[in-house]
């Protein structure tokens, strides 16, 4: 069995993306991250855990830029912080519309495989504890621009 934390980088899904991330061409991450937010924010079949976790991913990757600390869990977050902070890829008024719809879209229970593990574990709090971190993040920085 893989990694299966609540955190945002612990599950297998998620350091999976991360990797993909890592290994793309650079000017290809830009697409990726807002590709990730975008499964989400306009899934019509419901969502399973792997497009939640490559969302949160998207979007904590999005908001280190404002608050460093929502990579918490990650590996070698120092160095994960620097690599997407050189791409220069920032939260334009079309990734937070998207960001939004997608942070939006993860906490609600209709046709949500993501909500569903973690209710059937008894750790639905704490899964969303991180969620809730980030949405609060992304409208603390729309009054920081």
């Amino acid at each position: 069995m893989g990694a299966t934390g609540t955190g945002i980088f612990e599950n297998d899904d998620a350091l999976a993306f991360l990797g993909q991330l890592r290994d793309a061409d650079p000017k290809a991450v830009g697409d990726m991250v807002s590709g990730a937010l975008r499964a989400v924010a306009q899934s019509e079949d419901g969502l399973e855990p792997a497009e939640v976790s490559r969302a949160l991913v998207a979007l904590a990757l999005l908001l280190s830029a404002f608050e460093p600390d929502v990579l918490g869990t990650a590996p070698d977050s120092t160095d994960l912080l620097a690599w997407f902070a050189d791409l220069e890829i920032e939260l334009n008024p079309a990734r937070r519309q998207v960001a939004t719809g997608a942070v939006n879209r993860i906490v609600l229970v209709d046709d949500n495989e993501w909500i569903g593990q973690w209710t059937g574990t008894g750790q639905l709090a704490e899964a969303l504890a991180p969620v809730y971190r980030l949405r609060d993040v992304l409208a603390d920085s729309a009054s920081d621009e």
